[in-house]
């Protein structure tokens, strides 16, 4: 049984193709099916622009694009563009482009051409995995507010204060009777690039209660009130497609990288919330993540918040909370405790109300309370919205305030409560730094100059990041790119000391290179190169981590995103002095009425290099080899297309084959995969 990941050109085909019976998975964001098949197809290259074999636990499904982020933007479009590849979307403040992989190109090729050129800096494949909104349903009334009190808070802001927040989530009711006028217009569906955020299956209900929580519409008679006070809007950004009953989604890296960059490219996002989270973390997302808290808000950063998840366990493991530009949100209940199922441990950044918390619903019967318009919310999906527009009514008392100063702000304010042990910093494992507490914040931060206490010397921020090849195999050698930046320009020479470490899939670690940078005068920016080699004993997925300034020598106004990391998948080879080669047909073009061009790929599946073979081909009752002189590492792949000139008397349909003869000048060991055939009609 194979199952096949088919990215269709033309969105005929891909609705053609969609209802088949054999269908196991559609994302129609990205013209993509996913077959089960009996038995190995040949693709029609004119209708299919990629195809491979994947996991049936669909947790990794190549979209056929790349995430590339260029040292210069300006260069790295000048490259793309002479190259003739396909940029679908590009950000110049964080000079990045989603970029189209060339029809049957394998990805280490495309990455290798692009690093190459030395004007990129990471080139990382998307795909769609599947995370899980962290929420669960009850009854009770506005305690939080209470808790908060709102009142008050409300009083202190001045009266034209405006601010967004940017809810990363599943789709929102931007017509619920309680939300008129408080959806951004700078809301974007980022799954399907659109304007239109509504949902569109009976499924996609989480992201109106968390946008509810943060911009409910407050005294108009109706519904529920909210942190903002019509103060704040939310800035919905969908980034969930497949959204199944228990709350699960899939993403892709691209759809939550455009997503963070929409926030970056809004002067009035002052936080974003994020309540969901899974296993897996998208490298490119990281990165625009980080940028936004360094240079969001017109270089005040945006304050990032993730939900701890739901899973009732000591530590807080799930993407995006785990990241380290992300501060953790962890649940708390109406005495200020810890709710039992929210996550905690070192992590959690702190706690917000998120048991029974009222909110607006999806309308009708598709929300989670079918008999009204409004629910009671619980969960970190509950607290996570909360903490961020406690956030963001921090920066309306006084929008001088750093990212930095606003989250300080939150940890020195915070409720010190439960009985649990806080270690001399104020954090607890159970609520971090505590429980919010937004009055105390608000009057903390007017009575904040919004300047920081001058330091003794310039203070700047370090950040950077790491990319490897998305595979390599066992006791290989691998070239790694990696960046060092800063926040901005400087008048002197920057030095700093790093660190490159290997962790392997069982989890051990290993420093393999220490020493130091410098980022010139003048300069954001230095990039530059790292050979390792794989250990011949792993097999998995491993990782690659940068950190930065590991001595602490340089004075900086954020610590906690000195590090980077990227993912490589490590597979065994096969038994040294097999040579095996794999014909596949990718389908044929008719360029003129006496000229078919058929497409081949041939893969090394092999365990020795290749520096040349023999095919023979068949078609019309004609016969024909060809000598290709072409290394072919193992795993790579090579694909090409061969013009046939049947004659005018040739009826069809007619039967194309063809076969491996010989791999440098010796018999293939496994003729199993060595003839490929297909169907030719006119």
């Amino acid at each position: 049984m194979k199952i096949n990941s088919v990215k269709f050109k033309d969105k005929q085909s891909f609705d053609k193709n969609k209802v088949k019976p054999n269908v196991l998975a559609v994302y129609e964001p990205f013209n993509i099916v996913v077959f089960k098949d009996d038995q190995p197809v040949a693709v029609d290259a004119m209708k299919v622009s990629q195809s491979e074999e994947v996991d049936a636990s669909l947790d990794k499904v190549f979209t056929g694009l790349s995430i590339c982020i260029a040292s210069d933007y300006e260069a790295g479009k000048l490259f793309l563009q002479s190259n003739k590849m396909v940029i679908k979307e590009s950000f110049e403040a964080t000079k990045t482009f989603f970029v189209e992989v060339p029809d049957f190109a394998a990805f280490a090729d495309f990455y290798n051409t692009l690093m190459i050129s030395k004007i990129f800096i990471s080139v990382e494949p998307d795909y769609i995995q599947p995370f899980e909104a962290n929420e669960e349903m009850t009854v009770a009334q506005q305690w939080h507010l209470n808790l908060f009190k709102a009142q008050d808070v409300w009083s202190l802001i001045p009266a034209d204060a405006y601010g967004e927040v940017a809810v990363l989530d599943i789709a929102c009711d931007v017509d619920h009777e309680d939300l008129q006028g408080t959806i951004s217009d700078k809301s974007w569906n980022c799954v399907y690039d659109t304007a239109d955020v509504r949902p569109i299956s009976e499924n996609e209900k989480h992201g109106t209660p968390c946008s509810g929580l943060i911009s409910a519409k407050t005294s108009n008679g109706i519904g529920v009130s909210s942190i903002g006070n019509n103060k704040l809007k939310v800035q919905f950004l969908h980034i969930g497609m497949n959204s199944n009953t228990g709350g699960g989604f899939f993403t892709s890296d691209t759809i939550v990288t455009r997503a963070v960059n929409k926030a970056i490219a809004n002067p009035n996002c002052s936080a974003i919330s994020m309540s969901w989270g899974g296993g897996n973390a998208y490298p490119m997302f990281a990165n625009a993540l980080t940028l936004a808290k360094n240079t969001g808000r017109n270089g005040k950063g945006i304050c990032i918040f993730a939900s701890s998840g739901n899973q009732y366990a000591g530590s807080v493991n799930i993407n995006p909370a785990s990241l380290s530009m992300v501060h953790a949100v962890g649940a708390s209940a109406q005495n200020n405790t810890r709710a039992g199922f929210s996550n905690y441990g070192f992590k959690l950044f702190a706690a917000a109300p998120g048991v029974q918390c009222p909110t607006t619903d999806r309308s009708g019967a598709s929300g989670y309370n079918v008999t009204s318009n409004y629910t009671n919310f619980s969960g970190t999906s509950a607290a996570c919205p909360v903490m961020a527009g406690c956030a963001a009514t921090i920066v309306l008392a006084n929008p001088t305030l750093t990212e930095k100063q606003v989250t300080d702000i939150i940890a020195s304010t915070a409720i010190k409560s439960g009985g649990y042990v806080y270690d001399a910093a104020g954090k607890s494992l159970e609520l971090g730094y505590g429980v919010v507490d937004l009055y105390a914040a608000v009057v903390a931060a007017k009575g904040s100059t919004g300047e920081p206490t001058p330091p003794p010397a310039e203070t700047v921020n370090l950040f950077g990041t790491i990319a490897s090849p998305a595979s390599t195999l066992q006791g290989s050698q691998v070239t790694l790119t990696y960046t060092v930046q800063l926040d901005k320009v400087r008048t002197v020479d920057t030095t700093t000391n790093i660190a490159a470490e290997f962790v392997r899939p069982d989890g051990s670690k290993s420093t393999f290179y220490t020493g130091n940078v410098t980022i010139a005068k003048g300069q954001t920016t230095f990039t530059s190169s790292l050979v390792y080699n794989i250990p011949n004993n792993v097999t998995g997925v491993g990782k690659f981590n940068l950190y930065i300034d590991v001595q602490g020598d340089v004075l900086e106004s954020n610590e906690g995103d000195n590090s980077a990391t990227t993912a490589i998948n490590i597979t065994a080879p096969i038994p040294v002095g097999n040579f095996d080669l794999e014909a596949i047909c990718t389908g044929y073009t008719w360029l003129a009425p006496d000229r078919v061009r058929m497409g081949i790929r041939i893969t090394n599946r092999g365990a020795a290099v290749v520096t040349s073979y023999k095919l023979k081909w068949e078609f019309a009752g004609r016969t024909g080899t060809w000598d290709v002189v072409r290394t072919l590492n193992v795993g790579q792949t090579a694909s090409s297309g061969n013009v046939m000139y049947p004659s005018a008397t040739t009826t069809y349909p007619q039967t194309f084959k063809v076969s491996v003869v010989s791999v440098n000048g010796q018999p293939d060991n496994n003729p199993a995969n060595d003839v490929a055939t297909m169907v030719v009609n006119k």
